[in-house]
């Protein structure tokens, strides 16, 4: 992740062999793993509870399940 960007959305280094379940969730959603991808976002946020980026991703995987009151009540939680 470039330096500034990091500055900008709050760096997301992990501890050395922890999983990184954020990441995990963005490439499974990439890939149209949506279920998988919610599971690791939910433990990515169970790490880092409140997390914006976290929770707006979650609202965007809900979003492309088609989920759209689920999407909302996570956009309006981020």
């Amino acid at each position: 992740m470039a330096p500034w960007w990091s500055f900008l959305m709050g760096s997301r280094d992990r501890d050395e062999g922890k999983p990184d379940y954020y990441q995990e969730g963005l490439d499974l959603a990439g890939q149209e793993r949506f279920h998988e991808a919610l599971t690791s976002l939910r433990l990515a946020l169970r790490e880092q509870p409140g997390d914006v980026a976290t929770l707006e991703q979650i609202a965007v995987v809900y979003t492309r399940m088609g989920m759209t009151d689920e999407a909302i009540k996570m956009y309006q939680r981020a």
